[in-house]
């Protein structure tokens, strides 16, 4: 019997990304699954994204990198790495939309984002559906009101100078 549930998954990715508080950003500035950003030579510490923290160490390879979530390899790494969860087609609908505020939404911008009340689950956890119009609304009231230049400085350098489009 599986005894992880959507909401599981989802609580998780919810507080990962929340307490990392950084995108998971490779050195050229493109969202990854896993990355180990820096400049100059330096070395960040591991960051993941909303899917790439629920994908184990011994399942993610780079090869997964710039593949989407529907992608088998993808799916293959999570379904593998959570074999306690009973992951479905809105499961993988879930995780695209968790992906989508990882790597769209500033990071500001998480915590409305991935409030529980604009995410539904059944009574046994199964994921149904997403408030998209308050994904929406979110998106497109906040993605012009912060200029590249009010970003906050990245602690391993000063991102805004390698890309502009890294925060959207």
């Amino acid at each position: 019997m599986k005894t992880i549930t959507d909401k599981d998954i989802f609580l998780k990715v919810k507080n990962h990304l929340l307490t990392q508080n950084q995108k998971s950003i490779n050195p050229e500035g493109s969202c990854s699954y896993r990355a180990r950003p820096g400049l100059n030579g330096e070395t960040g510490p591991l960051l993941m994204c909303a899917v790439g923290c629920i994908i184990d160490k011994n399942w993610y390879n780079t090869e997964l990198e710039n593949a989407s979530v529907y992608a088998t390899p993808v799916k293959d790494a999570v379904i593998k790495s959570n074999p306690e969860w009973d992951m479905g087609k809105k499961a993988l609908s879930m995780l695209e939309k968790l992906q989508g505020i990882h790597d769209s939404f500033h990071i500001w911008q998480w915590k409305v984002a991935l409030d529980e009340k604009n995410w539904i689950f059944a009574e046994n956890g199964e994921f149904k559906y997403f408030d998209n119009m308050y994904y929406t609304r979110i998106h497109e009231s906040w993605i012009n009101k912060y200029p590249i230049s009010d970003l906050p400085k990245w602690k391993y350098g000063d991102i805004r100078k390698n890309t502009e489009d890294v925060y959207q």
